[in-house]
């Protein structure tokens, strides 16, 4: 069976709107409600699959009920002035996903979503309705749910016929007729003076309608027909306000209404300029595989699969300045990554060259690829240097020369850009949106990206006085650091075995004493089970709650270990669980099975401030203050007999760096004579001599 889904938009983003915190982005436009509303449309999309999909808004405040009653509404707090230039961007969310909007001057949001509603009942759809608004509850039918935020914009609650009459002791078509009677101070709607809510379900158990009411006075309380007697008038029209309106003078075509895929390059473009990172990723992981926008090329070559063809091209090479190549699989380790292939950009050329499968003609290919690779008079221009170098070295191809990598030039420019991709920067620096073909040839696309974006990118450093940085010290690093990579650790895994079945002994003993203290056992590392455990059956106070129930955080344990032996234990519990999974079986994980060895990955362009850090594993977060840390980095070993590993502390290492790289005679004569730089420069600034300080 087909299906419609039909989304209230102002509704949603007004819940989107103050469910989160006020984000912006880095230009000072606020975005809240614009990444709530989208998540929301997302998880939507994806859970119902829908066939059909619309988005309603209001057209203005004006509708044709403001005319019936002018203080319709009228204690409705204006848009806040944070939220109401993020509809249009909604729309402009919208119009990339391809979805249309609908919205009537005169009309409400609700009327077009009654008109679309039944108009799909008719064509025997089965129909959703997403909205924070419970007055489309009168929808619900045995065709059409709805879904209801309760809280956010996470939590919804699901309508049917049945579930509404069960939550407002009515039918969904008598929720005008209750409003009516009972009045809505949402909507300024007045209903009758004195009908409140259990007495307008009573009287609409006993007869369905406000009309109908009025025709059986005579077999209802005195004081309650007088009341109805008196605001006759009043109480029609405030049921007329709450009855959403399904003679709108619209037509519905569903054939506009059909799903279809999204415009990828608008959606890439929008989430760039909005900021939305996490859904940028997404979108280019899932966007069908193939350049929107790519550079013109005056001749590609295509897939260059033998070493004839690649001959020609090699001896084009020799002849360039430089050229741009790309060897890698996105999300594939270089430690790990084959070479199977090579994207070449060049001149107004580019290719693919994909090496053969026979081993005499590949070799013949490496041997023409070697004698431009490794020639340091051409320039070679590429996306992650670093990965590059170690890709190159495993596969023994010789890579000279490299003078361009754009992701460590992004990365300067804006160091709050994490490792950025290549898409992220083709858009940023060429206004550019692009995916990239998952075979070969998307490695040429690449390549060609690379060539287009390096002048741009070298034009950007040296305005903001960055291409010295780069080029003396930021990419030469990425040599050093590939070299590290490569050499990796040696690990003593025999040790690391024995610590694991140690501290596993250790962790035995420990439950086995806190199931003692408990009078039972339990799963330790359930919070819930846990809490029950503290709280319910051992009476301890309940220092903090969580949205699930008992909070038994560390700083939690830490305040109850005055009071019972069971949480010092479950917190030492932990610490061992957390080493032996983490630091003891993780490292044993990491190993390389061909070298024996751990070979982390050194980040460049992950800090903002020009830090180091380490992954996989995170070699600074080993811990070394308590003995079971200090044994584990005693796993790590020499690789050779004989020799040893050396620890250096290099004092105020990034102020002699900066020495180095100003040349400030100053500077570098307190380094030579030994001076306390600190205490020096607070001299010069404020006229002292150095010891007075």
């Amino acid at each position: 069976m087909s299906k419609l889904v039909i989304l209230d938009g102002n509704s949603l983003a007004y819940r989107a709107f103050h469910a989160l915190p006020l984000l912006s982005t880095t230009t000072g436009h606020f975005t809240n409600a614009v990444y709530g509303f989208t998540t929301m449309l997302q998880k939507i999309i994806r859970q119902e699959q829908p066939d059909y999909l619309a988005v309603a808004f209001d057209a203005g405040r004006i509708t044709f009920r403001n005319k019936e009653y002018e203080s319709y509404k009228a204690n409705r707090k204006s848009t806040p002035d944070e939220l109401r230039p993020q509809f249009p961007l909604i729309k402009k969310v919208l119009k990339a996903f391809n979805i249309p909007v609908l919205e009537l001057d005169g009309f409400e949001a609700d009327d077009l979503i009654g008109v679309v509603v039944r108009a799909a009942e008719k064509r025997d759809l089965d129909v959703l309705i997403v909205s924070g608004d419970r007055d489309l509850l009168q929808l619900v039918s045995d065709k059409t749910k709805a879904l209801i935020t309760r809280k956010g914009i996470s939590d919804l609650e699901s309508f049917t016929p049945e579930s509404v009459k069960e939550k407002y002791g009515v039918m969904p078509g008598q929720i005008p007729d209750l409003k009516g009677l009972k009045g809505d101070q949402s909507d300024n709607i007045p209903g009758v003076p004195g009908i409140g809510t259990k007495t307008a379900v009573k009287l609409l158990n006993q007869f369905p309608t406000i009309e109908e009411c009025y025709t059986n006075l005579d077999q209802l309380p005195a004081k309650v027909a007088s009341r109805l007697k008196e605001y006759e008038e009043q109480a029609l029209l405030s049921k007329k306000l709450a009855t959403i309106a399904l003679d709108v003078p619209v037509k519905v075509d569903f054939s506009e209404l059909k799903v279809e895929e999204p415009d990828y390059e608008a959606l890439i473009e929008l989430f760039q300029q909005l900021e939305f990172r996490s859904m940028l990723k997404n979108i280019q992981q899932n966007a069908p595989m193939q350049v929107v926008s790519t550079p013109d090329a005056g001749k590609n070559y295509g897939l260059v699969r033998s070493a004839a063809e690649l001959k020609e091209i090699t001896e084009q090479l020799k002849k360039e300045k430089g050229f741009a190549f790309c060897s890698q699989w996105e999300g594939v380790p270089p430690h790990d990554a084959p070479l199977s292939a090579f994207g070449m950009a060049w001149g107004d050329s580019c290719a693919a060259v994909v090496l053969s499968a026979d081993p005499e003609e590949r070799d013949q290919m490496v041997e023409y690829l070697n004698s431009v690779m490794g020639d340091q008079k051409i320039e070679k221009w590429c996306h992650d240097a670093k990965a590059e170098m170690i890709i190159c070295k495993r596969h023994s191809i010789p890579l000279a020369g490299v003078r361009a990598d754009t992701m460590l030039a992004a990365h300067l420019l804006n160091s709050s850009l994490s490792s950025p991709n290549l898409a992220e920067i083709a858009l940023k620096h060429l206004n550019q949106a692009v995916t990239f073909a998952d075979d070969e040839s998307g490695l040429a696309q690449r390549a060609l990206i690379i060539k287009k974006l390096w002048p741009v990118l070298t034009d950007a450093l040296e305005k903001d006085g960055l291409y010295d940085l780069f080029a003396e010290l930021e990419l030469p690093l990425s040599a050093v650091l590939a070299d590290m990579e490569l050499q990796g650790i040696k690990v003593d895994t025999d040790l690391l075995k024995e610590m694991s079945e140690e501290v596993q002994k250790q962790l035995l003993d420990l439950t086995g004493e806190i199931y003692a203290l408990a009078g039972e056992g339990f799963n330790i590392n359930s919070s819930r089970q846990l809490g029950h455990i503290l709280f319910d059956k051992l009476k301890l106070p309940v220092i903090k709650k969580t949205k699930t129930g008992y909070s038994t955080d560390a700083e939690v344990l830490e305040k109850l270990s005055v009071y019972h032996k069971i949480p010092k234990k479950v917190l030492e519990y932990r610490q061992l669980a957390k080493l032996k999974s983490t630091y003891i079986d993780g490292l044993i994980n990491m190993v390389n099975k061909k070298t024996g060895r751990i070979h982390t990955t050194f980040n460049q362009t992950i800090t903002a401030t020009g830090r180091l850090s380490s992954t996989e594993p995170n070699l600074q977060n080993i811990p070394i203050r308590d003995e079971l840390g200090r044994k584990i980095r005693k796993a790590f070993i020499p690789s050779q007999r004989g020799w040893l590993l050396m620890a250096a502390d290099y004092s105020q290492i990034e102020l002699r760096v900066m020495a180095h790289m100003s040349r400030d005679p100053h500077l570098i004569a307190d380094f030579q004579h030994g001076e306390d730089i600190h205490s020096r420069t607070a001299a010069k600034i404020f006229g002292v001599a150095p010891e007075d300080v």
